[in-house]
């Protein structure tokens, strides 16, 4: 009778913890349709560690995974560097966050699906957000000001693009999971556009290019059913996409004047063309100067949490996540951050099999270590989610991977 109730009991807090992710990954967007909804997501958080901590008492077994012990031991870092920073408004709170995130996150994450039920969630969020930006009239931005999509939304460009960034990488999942024209992959494929249109006129160019980047490693590593990949045929088709895209980055005045001329700036600063590259991108390269420089002074241990906003004149991060472990960390907090990245991504590459989520996870952790040159991610919980599914997936692949699940 006990084991009976228990059982019953274990059902219902696992079901409810699926319930609060649902809710909580669809409130990160739907947050922003009415500001007063604020305390309600952070009621949705806090109640699904809370359930997610019961489920773990009546179940009665946790497994500690190595993306909870390695950022435990990357918040322990950020506290001990906390006691030497010259900035007196660090902290560690979003450290703590992301490991409670993350820690609810693999309590749920106990199979495929339910990853995939997250990432459905992530599309469907940002979608219902699109769709209340065209019809309030909110995706019409001012690009002679200069104004970027998400600014009065989210207070910030950059928050509004990340979020956008993995739900189109998270529309690039289901699209490759999908054979042939079938009408969710038509629906899947409407979805992306509407992601990346979106992220477009927010101006942010390594966000808008991430998805395509994933859908480009995809499609290299995937193997049709006689186990071949047809690399010079999606070689091409991947340079064809690319034209394609930079013909209407140049050529569509809405894109040209938010993100087009952006990458045409940026283009100039590779080849050297300083003169004519964009205040943001010769501003950026400063920063992550700065930031080496500074590094430069103390190596091993770096000058603390947060410094860099503290002793750089710009009072914000370096834009660049190597430099930001650099500066504030020194190199034992940079090879320490990167250490399960290149473990995830070795155990990836060692699985032998044509499965999509290994596909895409394998493309995504390349991508985002792409990314990092240009954004500071290592306390951004919305990218370390897919952190922490390579890392469960290396660990426990024949839960995953299923076979004949492809």
């Amino acid at each position: 009778m006990n084991k009976q109730m228990c059982l019953k009991s274990k059902n219902i807090f696992e079901s409810l913890a699926v319930l609060l992710m649902c809710m909580y990954t669809l409130m990160i967007y739907l947050v922003y349709l009415d500001k007063t909804m604020e305390p309600i997501l952070s009621a949705i958080l806090y109640l699904f560690m809370g359930i997610a901590i019961m489920s773990i008492i009546i179940d009665g077994k946790f497994f500690l995974n190595k993306f909870l012990m390695w950022y435990l031991g990357f918040a322990f870092l950020s506290l001990i560097a906390l006691l030497y920073s010259p900035n007196e408004k660090a902290s560690i709170y979003e450290f703590i966050v992301v490991l409670g995130l993350a820690f609810a996150m693999s309590v749920v994450w106990s199979d495929k699906k339910k990853f995939e039920l997250f990432i459905k969630c992530l599309v469907i969020g940002s979608v219902v957000l699109t769709v209340y930006m065209i019809a309030t009239g909110q995706m019409e931005v001012d690009t002679e000001t200069g104004e970027r999509l998400g600014d009065e939304l989210t207070g910030n460009a950059n928050t509004f693009a990340s979020l956008y960034m993995v739900a189109a990488c998270s529309s690039v999942y289901l699209i490759m999971s999908q054979c042939g024209w079938s009408l969710l992959r038509i629906i899947y494929i409407t979805c992306f556009v509407l992601q990346e249109y979106a992220l477009a006129l927010s101006g942010g160019r390594k966000f808008f290019i991430v998805p395509f980047m994933v859908l480009f490693i995809m499609l290299l590593l995937k193997q049709d059913k006689n186990n071949r990949r047809h690399v010079v045929f999606c070689s091409v088709l991947i340079i064809f996409g690319v034209v394609g895209l930079c013909y209407m980055l140049m050529n569509f005045p809405i894109l040209y004047e938010t993100v087009g001329y952006r990458f045409e700036s940026l283009f100039d600063y590779i080849i050297g063309e300083s003169s004519t590259s964009d205040a943001s991108t010769l501003e950026r390269e400063k920063m992550r100067a700065m930031a080496l420089e500074l590094w430069e002074e103390s190596p091993v241990w770096g000058h603390g949490t947060s410094a860099f906003s503290k002793l750089a004149p710009w009072g914000v991060y370096s834009h660049c996540n190597y430099t930001e472990l650099l500066c504030n960390y020194g190199i034992i907090g940079l090879l320490y951050y990167y250490g399960l990245w290149t473990y995830s991504l070795f155990r990836l590459f060692k699985v032998k099999s044509n499965h999509i989520m290994r596909h895409f996870l394998i493309a995504i952790m390349i991508s985002f270590i792409l990314f990092d040159y240009g954004a500071v991610s290592f306390s951004m919980p919305v990218t370390l989610y897919f952190v922490l599914m390579a890392s469960l997936v290396g660990e426990k692949t024949d839960r995953y991977l299923e076979e004949g699940n492809t």
